[in-house]
């Protein structure tokens, strides 16, 4: 493509690296998205006009839509420049929608394959088509496909039905298919939840906050200033070293699993150290700002069940906190999950033979 717009005289690569420059510069948490992501978005909304059905009113037929590789060759320099400005200001609108999300940075977004969908979706639907209640059903769309980790294989066939399935979610009450019919969350899921090479990982860390996770050691609600200013993470709840000198010691496959890690700044971290639980909020208050009370409504607010906490109950914490996340990532979707974490603490598997491991 480079070559062929160049013999019409238009440089694209420049053109890319001028967009790529202002959008990771303004939103840092743009800065993954790569060229071919951008050329996607471009042929969706290129295709969709190029179907153009007169039964359509003027509207584009997004049902025939597509980014293969073989639709972006055929893309055309008029129809790149046509859409380009368009599309860089659809990311800018991603960018704003993942700060709704309370995902701040690029390394905390679930499915980088996710956001060409979501581009196109903003740019079809233009400044005067997403009010409140239409960001609602977007985020349900969204959240669907991270939780149901439907981004994680080859997506061109997905990305181009989400893009026209949500549109017409969004301007009728019609009931998205795709994706949200699609998706499902297995409550034992949570256990395996261990690295940022998951999407459902990250995804629970990201509802946290969009929840109200407030900072352990002021009480304020995370926002992205506060998280970038306090180098906010997920760090462990029950410390790995304290987990690790128990009798008989817990083991890693429990402590190293989302159930046992949130939002925590690199400072308050520190504060922790590998103290026990209660040890470690009774430091906390001391040395922070903040009172018993308050403490109390903090750990309400990341889902930690309090008592267990207070009492260095790792086997009741465990339990308690699955099913308080289970719950929040069924609001997040607008469905049930599929209830399976009924197995107690000491019958599952040392972790061993996991595969993200």
């Amino acid at each position: 493509m480079t070559a062929s717009f160049a013999a019409e005289g238009f440089k694209l690569r420049e053109d890319w690296g001028q967009r790529k420059e202002r959008l990771r510069n303004k939103y840092p948490v743009l800065g993954e998205v790569q060229s071919d992501q951008f050329l996607q978005v471009v042929t969706l909304l290129a295709t969709g006009k190029r179907h153009r059905e007169a039964r359509h009113g003027g509207q584009s037929n997004l049902s025939r839509a597509g980014c293969r590789r073989s639709d972006i060759l055929k893309l055309t320099r008029n129809e790149y420049t046509e859409w380009a400005q368009k599309v860089e200001e659809g990311f800018e609108k991603v960018a704003e929608f993942l700060r709704r999300q309370k995902i701040f940075r690029a390394k905390d977004v679930p499915y980088q394959a996710q956001l060409v969908p979501l581009a196109a979706i903003l740019v079809e639907l233009g400044p005067d088509e997403v009010p409140s209640s239409a960001t609602e059903k977007i985020a349900r769309w969204f959240w669907n496909g991270v939780m149901g980790e439907l981004y994680g294989g080859s997506t061109e066939t997905r990305v181009a039905r989400d893009m026209s399935e949500v549109v017409d979610f969004v301007r009728s009450e019609k009931r998205a298919l795709g994706t949200i019919s699609e998706a499902n969350f297995q409550a034992s899921r949570l256990k395996t939840l261990r690295s940022r090479n998951s999407a459902a990982y990250k995804g629970i860390y990201a509802l946290l906050m969009r929840e109200g996770a407030s900072d352990f050691r002021t009480g304020e609600q995370l926002d992205d200033q506060i998280a970038n200013d306090n180098n906010i993470d997920i760090h462990h709840i029950f410390p790995k070293r304290w987990c690790e000198n128990q009798d008989p010691k817990i083991k890693r496959n429990f402590y190293d699993s989302i159930i046992n890690k949130t939002a925590i700044s690199a400072r308050t971290n520190s504060l922790i150290g590998g103290r026990a639980p209660s040890a470690y909020l009774k430091r906390l208050v001391e040395k922070g700002d903040i009172s018993e009370s308050v403490m109390t409504e903090v750990l309400a607010s990341h889902r930690i069940p309090i008592e267990a906490l207070r009492k260095d109950d790792f086997k009741m914490f465990y339990e308690e906190r699955a099913e308080l996340l289970v719950d929040l990532v069924e609001r997040a979707m607008g469905k049930e999950a599929t209830k399976d974490f009924s197995a107690p603490l000491e019958d599952y598997d040392d972790g061993s033979s996991d595969l993200e491991e």
